[in-house]
């Protein structure tokens, strides 16, 4: 988006299940009002419910209303319309299959990090671990799932954990119990590592912190008393005690105030084949790279005999390399932007609409390409016809190409 206005572009691959099946016929962009569409991804059900549904309802909600002051007011009003309409779309009687699979998910992870350790420990010992080595382990591998998302940020205007501390279903524990029952290469927990366990998910349900199957939705377009256009985008992942589980991924707005300011481009769902043409690198490669290195000091370390330094400076040498890799990245983060972002969003910023348009679909159109002819998990997962449309301040909502659906 720039000045000028902003284009849409969506593609209509929808997969059914564990990529039992593709079809090409989601409508993923849709029209709310003459100044505000929706673009969405990912999970095309939302607690059961379709999103395309969802949506829908809520864009004939809006019909006859006055139009709202910022688009951050449609976005406020899409998450009261649900919590609103829960007895009609049943949310909550899906609650505990919800916080089920979220916890079974970091369960999985903690199983296999717990049996990975497990068999390392055993391979170096060639003999099987006791009972008082095999909780130490367990203890390590719950505090390694405690850290990963100790620093996240607190949902605001929720408080998941204060509810799933009192209810009856969770006070006792009796979900997880459930899971432990279902899911017996899980019984190595014990009672009280349970326990923490439990505190460990209910924090973390309460934090910034997505599920997997998550729908992306981004908001696009104006306000009545905006300007130039904006965008909010946001990953809605639960429900729990009748409140919607959202995260803010970004907000974006023209201002004009500089080149950073007067055009923006958002990456949605599989964004690697787009940021690596915008930016040279996408988000996966560069932590790769950032791993790499890391693992490369981690090496050089253990390289080092404690016979050719004194403890002292093979101190000094750890921290020094330990510091590596997060200063590579920082540099490269910051050469990317010089050496890229910058010149991607100054072209961008004098586009014209159309060529926005141009822009927004042939970057879907490049996705499917790779998509359809490199044969890996995400083959097919993008393609399809592809909608393509634009929203000025003065015009409004336009459609550039639009899928017929015949009956």
């Amino acid at each position: 988006m720039n000045k000028d206005g902003i284009a849409l572009a969506a593609d209509s691959a929808m997969t059914i299940g564990n990529r039992l099946a593709i079809h090409n016929s989601g409508q993923k962009l849709i029209q709310l009002t003459p100044t505000v569409a929706v673009v969405w991804y990912n999970a095309a059900a939302f607690m059961t419910v379709p999103i395309e549904l969802i949506l829908n309802l809520y864009a004939k909600s809006l019909q006859g209303q006055t139009p709202f002051a910022r688009l951050e007011d449609y976005v406020e009003t899409f998450y009261r319309f649900l919590e609103k309409n829960d007895d009609m779309f049943h949310f909550s009687s899906h609650e505990d299959e919800f916080i089920r699979d979220f916890i079974e998910e970091d369960l999985t992870t903690l199983d296999h990090n717990y049996r990975g350790s497990i068999e390392d420990k055993q391979g170096k010992l060639s003999r099987k671990l006791d009972e008082q080595e095999c909780r130490a382990i367990a203890k390590a591998a719950i505090d390694e799932l405690e850290e990963a998302f100790k620093d996240s940020d607190k949902i605001k205007t929720r408080d998941f954990r204060q509810y799933l501390e009192s209810s009856w279903r969770y006070e006792d524990y009796s979900l997880l119990r459930d899971i432990l029952e279902d899911r017996e290469e899980l019984r190595w927990i014990t009672e009280e590592e349970l326990k923490r366990i439990a505190a460990i998910e209910y924090d973390m349900l309460d934090k910034d912190i997505n599920s997997r199957d998550y729908t992306g939705i981004c908001f696009a377009g104006y306000g009545e008393k905006e300007l130039y256009p904006r965008m909010t985008h946001i990953h809605i992942n639960g429900w729990i005690n009748r409140k919607l589980r959202y995260r803010i991924v970004s907000d974006e707005k023209i201002t004009g105030n500089s080149t950073r300011s007067s055009a923006h481009i958002e990456t949605l769902a599989q964004s690697n084949v787009m940021d690596t043409f915008f930016f040279g690198i996408d988000d996966d490669m560069s932590d790769k790279i950032s791993e790499f290195i890391r693992d490369a000091a981690s090496g050089a370390i253990q390289g080092i005999s404690k016979k050719e330094l004194s403890t002292q400076k093979r101190e000094l040498v750890e921290n020094a390399l330990k510091d590596l890799p997060d200063k590579v990245y920082k540099n490269m983060i910051n050469f990317m932007g010089d050496q890229y972002v910058k010149e991607v969003l100054a072209s961008t910023s004098h586009l014209a609409i159309t060529e926005l348009a141009e822009l927004a679909e042939s970057m879907i159109k490049l996705t499917s390409l790779r998509r359809s002819f490199i044969v890996d998990r995400n083959n097919g997962t993008v393609g399809g016809p592809v909608d393509v449309a634009v929203i000025t301040k003065c015009d409004g909502f336009q459609w550039v190409k639009k899928k017929e659906i015949g009956l």
